[in-house]
């Protein structure tokens, strides 16, 4: 295999075919490149749904969306994220100025995901990019009074945050202390520990991580705002312009990242996804 480092974040793989289920010793040394690059680039793959989930599952269990409707037929663990078809499942602004959801997939859930797997298959023109943003050096950037800060903090997490953000509404009875309205809440460190190497990243979500433990809603949230400008700045970042055959692997315990906007209604977009669950809880 040869690596190109991207910057900060990200490199780029060439001379293996994920098309091949990776052996023992590959599967070693991706381990240990995702975690120092925190995401992976293969070009000019061309992979069907079983050799994608054969590829995913060298690195975990599998995990399953619970949305139903973005199933790929016959695979329900492949989730198909785009506009392709008459479905439009996006996870990015569907107007130019609209604001990014930056995330870590799954982290409302009770087993976050460790790996996403995304693989293009339709690409707009223009437009339609995914951005990374690397948290472990964001969270060593932080000034050594903010870092005690976060340490301390427990975020909780809400798939009605995305509801919110998707709808442009707030949940009712969210501002306050208590975040008992919140249904299936699940409560992460603010700041957790890569389990490879003990290295420290923020881990949150610009609109899933609703509140702070023991703070009323409005000042967390204004919080994490804050914490999203400082983590998302473009000296932490990659830009990805996909092309069809690209093959994105991210290590969501460190990374961020968020679809851009492109014209939904001139163009096609589709990414078959798989992902890894964690098999320890965040620490």
């Amino acid at each position: 295999m040869k690596i190109t480092n991207k910057g900060v974040i990200g490199a780029q793989i060439t001379g293996i075919s994920l098309a091949r289920t990776p052996d023992p010793e590959q599967v070693q040394e991706i381990i240990c490149l995702l975690e120092r690059h925190g995401v992976l680039i293969f070009k000019d793959q061309a992979i069907t749904p079983d050799q994608q989930l054969e590829f995913s599952r060298c690195f975990g269990p599998l995990a399953r969306s619970p949305r139903v409707d973005g199933r790929v037929p016959g695979y329900p663990d492949v989730f198909a994220v785009g506009n392709s078809g008459g479905t439009r499942i996006l996870f990015c602004p569907e107007h130019p100025d609209g604001p990014l959801d930056w995330h870590t997939d799954q982290i409302h859930r009770k087993t976050p995901c460790h790996t996403t797997l995304l693989y293009a298959l339709l690409i707009p023109p223009r437009g339609g990019d995914s951005l990374f943003a690397c948290t472990y050096s964001a969270y060593d950037d932080l000034d050594s009074s903010k870092k005690t800060l976060c340490d301390g903090l427990t975020a909780v997490h809400s798939p009605l945050g995305l509801m919110e953000y998707l709808s442009g509404q707030s949940h009712e009875g969210g501002e306050g202390q208590s975040y008992d309205s919140f249904p299936d809440a699940t409560r992460w460190p603010l700041v957790r520990h890569h389990p490879l190497t003990g290295r420290p990243a923020l881990y949150f979500g610009s609109h899933v991580t609703v509140g702070i433990d023991d703070w009323p809603r409005i000042k967390a949230r204004e919080f994490i705002e804050d914490l999203t400008v400082h983590t998302t700045q473009p000296q932490y970042q990659y830009r990805h312009q996909w092309q069809e055959g690209d093959a994105v692997f991210i290590d969501n315990r460190r990374v961020l990242h968020a679809g851009t906007y492109y014209d939904m209604d001139r163009y096609e977009r589709l990414l078959h996804r798989t992902m890894t669950i964690e098999t320890e809880p965040p620490v």
